[in-house]
């Protein structure tokens, strides 16, 4: 005990230095709260708070920030909110306000904005707050539906957690809640952890023992509940649809709510739930490529459907994106089955170069009924390596280098038009980089580049001034020194549409908040000038194919590079992650939000990331994607 108290008096002089540094008086503060929502200390809940009361008004008037639009960005992101939040905006008051039900509805959303800003994209993922208030966190960061970011929290800040942690878990997380001094019992799991797939914990209640256990995967819970001989519990269950929960005797449904459904659980042997989820709008199914892996980043996946019906995908895993230990792995989901593979190593150093030199991008892809192709980079001079495959992806060539110059697709698959394969990818140059388009037409043993005729001039987001998205876009270049202006548009990772007309179209990644887009009018043998688009990007890759019916789908992080902000901060902003389709390839309309969570590696941008798409035989879009740098996530969604 002695030292969680010196911890949390380190915690109290680093909270006191950061939120009191405008002289806020935060005990006078934490008083006022408790006052108005008429309880005599944290962590006690007080009854239902009347908004309208004088004492709760008189608060808000001190207290309360309301400055709508204010935020940098032009929609709604969690990590940059409007300016509406409590007191100095600091952790403490924000969190207070909404533990004691102090915020009005129309203002909750963006003080809890305000609070996950200040942990995630200010503080880098960690908790610097008055240490009276750590108690209430975790359960008031589930309660608000950021469990997520509570789970951040407890890796990141265990030791200052550590006292609350279990029973967060035990009573959140597993869902045991002993009520009316536990001589009844509410069973209320929390299953949206997505890379927790086991949770066992029990109490000793004075009815008796009491034990929440499940394990899980993205789509399905198998939850089991033993309670003491001779009394009855309530569950609820977060899933609205009964006929997706099958149960063992001794279980009775009791009704629903709002995206939950009540059953009674009898005492005595113990109980099994069988769960299905339920999936978004147009997902059909989501899973991780793995559970478990000895490496702690993956990033950069590829998929591709073979003509047997299986599905392939590969990406990188390691240290970090650039360590030298990374390497590209693979996986297969078999047609029919519902499970992925246990991973292949591609790329040990005897097949594609030493140690030393890191791999990252790969792209795999099967020609029309032919060969499977793995490309692959290591990290010294960009070099591309090519794999072969003539069974499907069960035995592999050794690795061939590209001819010096040929760098082969950077992160699309590669496009076949008549007898040629064209690989969309990047040419580095002095002082500028481009998109470029490696063809071959004779299966790899030749190749020739193919390049944009000209780019518009355009200056890199990250040397503008500061300011909204959408703002401060053309700025003359004698306002920044001339060695960090580009002279030509940078940008690179392009994508192919093929339109109706035979026209093809290539989107590519930049540096100026939006996507770039050169054309061609003769199948890919030149392209055009280079400009860029409305559409915006945060300097991440997307992918973007065309459809069997002419249109075009997207799958990219909807967010525009900040002007002014530092370069790895605007890029951390990799969420959310959203589909789009378009009929034209210009107006682009959004379908869905796949990811719209705050989690982000501090250190490496993070989030939800790099997408890899393709459409199926089963008409289904099957896409990977980069999750937190902790998994590889597949996705079928069904337009």
């Amino acid at each position: 005990m002695k030292t969680v108290r010196t911890l949390f008096a380190i915690i109290l002089i680093v909270a006191s230095s950061t939120e009191n540094s405008q002289a806020f008086d935060i005990d006078k503060y934490i008083n006022d709260a408790l006052n108005a929502a008429g309880v005599s200390s944290i962590g006690t809940k007080p009854t239902a708070v009347d908004l309208q009361s004088e004492a709760v008004k008189s608060f808000n008037d001190k207290y309360l920030t309301v400055r709508r639009g204010t935020s940098q960005v032009d929609r709604p992101h969690w990590l940059f909110p409007d300016e509406i939040y409590y007191g100095d905006n600091s952790a403490t008051a924000n969190l207070l306000a909404l533990n004691l039900g102090l915020v009005a509805e129309e203002c909750r959303q963006e003080v809890l904005k305000n609070l996950i800003t200040n942990i995630i994209r200010i503080n880098g993922g960690h908790i610097i707050a008055d240490p009276r208030v750590l108690p209430i966190l975790l359960p008031t960061l589930s309660a608000e539906g950021r469990t997520d970011v509570a789970s951040l929290l407890t890796s990141r800040d265990s030791s200052a957690l550590a006292p609350f942690i279990p029973q967060w878990r035990r009573e959140v997380i597993a869902g045991i809640q002993l009520q009316e001094n536990g001589s009844a019992i509410r069973m209320e799991p929390d299953f949206s952890i997505a890379v927790m797939e086991d949770m066992d914990e029990s109490c000793d209640s004075p009815l008796g023992p009491v034990r929440s256990r499940w394990h899980k995967d993205l789509m399905h819970a198998d939850w089991y509940v033993s309670l003491p001989e001779g009394i009855e519990a309530e569950a609820v269950i977060p899933v609205s649809d009964k006929s997706k929960i099958r149960h063992s005797r001794g279980i009775k449904y009791t009704g629903k709510g709002d995206g939950f459904t009540i059953w009674k659980v009898k005492g005595g042997s113990e109980k099994h739930f069988s769960i299905s989820f339920e999936m978004p709008e147009h997902i059909v199914e989501e899973q991780f490529l793995f559970e478990k892996h000895e490496f702690p980043c993956c990033h950069s996946s590829s998929i591709t459907q073979l003509s047997n019906g299986d599905l392939l995908a590969v990406f990188t895993g390691g240290q970090n994106e650039a360590a030298p230990d990374t390497r590209v792995y693979m996986t297969r989901k078999e047609n029919g089955t519902d499970f992925w593979t246990p991973l292949v190593e591609m790329t040990p150093s005897s097949l594609g170069g030493p140690d030393k030199y890191s791999t990252y991008n790969p792209v795999i892809f099967q020609e029309p009924g032919g060969q499977v192709l793995l490309f692959y980079h290591i990290s010294k001079n960009a070099a591309c390596y090519l794999m072969r495959s003539d069974d499907l992806g069960h035995s592999w060539s050794t690795p061939e280098l590209l001819p010096e110059g040929i760098k082969g697709p950077e992160r699309a698959q590669p496009l076949i038009s008549g007898n040629r394969m064209i690989c969309p990818g990047d040419l580095h140059q002095p002082y500028r980089i481009r998109p470029a388009f490696y063809t071959t037409e004779d299966n790899g043993r030749s190749w020739s580049i193919q390049e944009p005729s000209s780019a518009e001039y355009g200056i890199a987001s990250n040397n503008r001034k500061p300011g909204r998205t959408g703002e401060n876009f053309d700025i003359p270049a004698d306002d920044i020194p001339r060695e960090r202006a580009f002279e030509i548009m940078a940008s690179i990772q392009p994508a192919i549409l093929v339109h109706s007309n035979g026209l093809m179209q290539a989107l590519t990644r930049t540096c100026h908040g939006k996507l770039g887009c050169v054309w061609s009018y003769d199948g890919g043998k030149s392209w055009g000038h280079e400009h860029l688009t409305d559409f915006p990007n945060n300097n991440s890759g997307f992918s973007a194919i065309t459809l069997k019916d002419g249109r075009f789908a997207m799958v990219c992080n909807d967010f525009e590079s900040l002007p002014g902000a530092p370069r790895w901060e605007h890029m951390n902003a990799r969420t959310p992650l959203s589909l789009f389709i378009s009929e034209d390839g210009i107006k682009w309309d959004k379908i869905i939000d796949i990811e719209d969570g705050p989690i982000h590696n501090n250190k490496f941008p993070s989030g939800y990331c790099y997408p890899n798409i393709i459409e199926g035989e089963d008409n289904c879009l099957h896409l990977v994607y980069t999750w937190q740098r902790r998994r590889i996530k597949y996705v079928k969604i069904r337009l």
